[in-house]
């Protein structure tokens, strides 16, 4: 089933465009075989495209959660890492923070994920992948999944966070991993 088992295998959630897009070029040029996902056709294809192996992917769509899943495991055995990129977060209260900078924000949104459940907790059970990662805002204790990773013998990552750092030095520390 896979013919590449040797090497390893990352799903990484929202590519198309910004740091998902970015880490997979990233990955990728390591030498790494990454599955790249998008929630958009055309962003699949556009992927497809530049050389990936690719995904449709709605986080917010159960049945699309399980079609890529299944997908996914007819194309790998094994998951190395999850990178959950589908995402976005903005600290403090919306009151607090100025219609620019929401706007800003809005314009670099690869995708706004709206989980059935709390947490994606279901989609680390479905995948297992042997890393897990979070930023260091994060403990292992607190990441959500962590102890399905554990349990399956993978690991639990915390990345440092440095406040005030661009989007590519994180790249870079990730890639590193």
């Amino acid at each position: 089933m896979d013919s590449t088992a040797e090497v390893k295998s990352i799903l990484i959630t929202g590519c198309s465009t910004g740091i998902g897009l970015h880490l997979a070029r990233g990955l990728k040029d390591k030498g790494y075989r990454v599955f790249a996902s998008a929630r958009q056709e055309a962003d699949v294809e556009k992927l497809e495209a530049e050389g990936f192996e690719s995904l449709l992917l709605d986080l917010s769509s159960s049945e699309s959660i399980n079609c890529a899943v299944k997908d996914l495991f007819q194309k790998t055995e094994c998951v190395y890492a999850l990178i959950h990129n589908g995402a976005y977060g903005q600290a403090g209260a919306l009151e607090d923070i100025s219609r620019a900078a929401i706007l800003d924000a809005l314009k670099s949104i690869d995708l706004v994920v709206v989980f059935d459940e709390d947490t994606p907790a279901d989609i680390v059970k479905m995948l297992v992948p042997d890393v897990l990662a979070k930023g260091g805002d994060y403990t292992p204790d607190t990441i959500v999944g962590a102890d399905t990773v554990i349990e399956n013998g993978g690991e639990v990552k915390v990345i440092p966070f440095r406040p005030g750092q661009n989007t590519s030095s994180i790249v870079e520390k990730i890639i590193k991993l």
